[in-house]
């Protein structure tokens, strides 16, 4: 093997080892690059005294073979914090982090940094002479430096941990407040009024009594949208929830108007056996007519094929929406999918929050969604 080919084989490692000290891949490496850096002259002053400052010879032997040192010195820390913060990531752990980096930088550079000084005073190096005076306190420097860099490490990571939890949280914030603006869009439409002011005039001329209760519900449903974007009734231990007692009113009024409009084409059932324990149960404001919504846009509602859409409650604690399924031929477009978005808000709430579940059969579509601190009744025993 030529002395090329052995040269190609090292260099990949060479590469890798200054590519680690010239770029630390840990915050706390990259003060321990700077660290030993910037300390160098110090600590080859405290080696050869002023020698260091009046001999070239001893400036740049010296200065060059601290920096070969420390080299190998940044890859190690290196390695060692990469490990210790993989080990340790979380902020209540800054204890054991610190205490364990302490103590191994402690075990590692304290004897070399001995072994180092006594291998110099052997060979005479640039002329140094071991100084009993000031040998300990080299050491204890090494030692307090160590200190002073994982501390200031510790106090770095803390900063960017605070900074990050505020960009989360306000991203999170933005979120939320983009999904309850997309929800006003979606659920306050000018098709929706358009369509209802429709139905209404023509029951003005024909059933001026319905006419009047149709203005009475379509308020209800107003009032509801504009109170659900201002907290609604808000369940108790669940902030952004509302009951399904509140949603069932709300769901009643708006069924009124979707029967007005469809007339024979649908068939819309509301559970009126709901128990108490259900009832008290909390999703997000707007859910059921979201999922109702949902079912007439995706399915074709005629008074030959009427789309028959029931709402109830399981023993298991959800409330349930299910649709036949009459799926168009041509669908319409929509800004958004409505079930998608109804699950990125759920997703939203965390792990805690209700769950939604999707069965998409042959002959029914369902949706099941989890009451929060739903109080499920006892079966009876037998």
């Amino acid at each position: 093997m030529t002395s090329t080919g052995m040269a190609t084989l090292r260099d990949p490692f060479l590469l890798r080892v200054l590519l680690k000290a010239i770029r630390p891949s840990t915050v706390q490496a990259s003060f321990y690059r700077w660290t030993t850096f910037f300390t160098i002259p110090f600590y080859s002053y405290m080696y050869w005294g002023p020698r260091y400052f009046t001999d070239w010879r001893v400036l740049l032997g010296g200065t060059g073979l601290l920096v070969v040192l420390g080299v190998p010195a940044i890859v190690l820390c290196n390695a060692l914090a990469e490990q210790v913060t993989r080990r340790y990531p979380e902020p209540q752990q800054a204890r054991q982090r610190a205490s364990i980096l302490v103590l191994v930088m402690s075990v590692l550079f304290g004897p070399s940094t001995a072994a180092w000084m006594w291998s110099m005073d052997a060979v005479h190096l640039f002329g140094y002479r071991y100084n009993p005076a000031t040998g300990p306190w080299i050491v204890g420097s090494v030692l307090l430096v160590n200190v002073l860099v994982v501390v200031l490490f510790e106090l770095l990571l803390a900063l960017n941990q605070w900074q990050t939890n505020q960009l989360g949280a306000e991203r999170l914030e933005h979120e939320q407040l983009q999904g309850q603006l997309d929800e006003v869009k979606q659920q306050i439409s000018p098709h929706f009024l358009f369509n209802s002011l429709n139905s209404l005039s023509v029951l003005i001329g024909e059933d001026p009594r319905q006419a009047e209760r149709f203005v009475d519900e379509m308020a209800k449903v107003y009032r509801y949208l504009l109170q659900s974007h201002r907290g609604g009734e808000p369940l108790a231990g669940h902030p952004g929830l509302t009951t399904l007692e509140a949603e069932l009113r709300y769901l009643a009024s708006y069924a009124h108007l979707l029967r007005t409009r469809y007339g024979a084409a649908l068939e819309l059932s509301i559970a009126a056996d709901v128990a108490e324990g259900h009832r008290q149960g909390g999703l997000l404001p707007l859910t059921l007519q979201t999922l109702v919504d949902n079912a007439l846009r995706h399915n074709v509602a005629s008074a030959a094929r009427p789309l028959r859409i029931a709402v109830d409650t399981t023993p298991a604690g959800q409330v349930r929406v299910r649709n036949t399924r009459q799926k168009r031929t041509v669908r319409v477009p929509l800004p958004q999918d409505n079930l998608a978005a109804l699950q990125a808000r759920y997703q939203r709430l965390g792990p805690g929050g209700p769950a939604v579940e999707v069965a998409a059969g042959e002959e029914y579509f369902t949706v099941s969604i989890h009451l929060a601190g739903c109080r499920t009744p006892q079966l009876a025993t037998q």
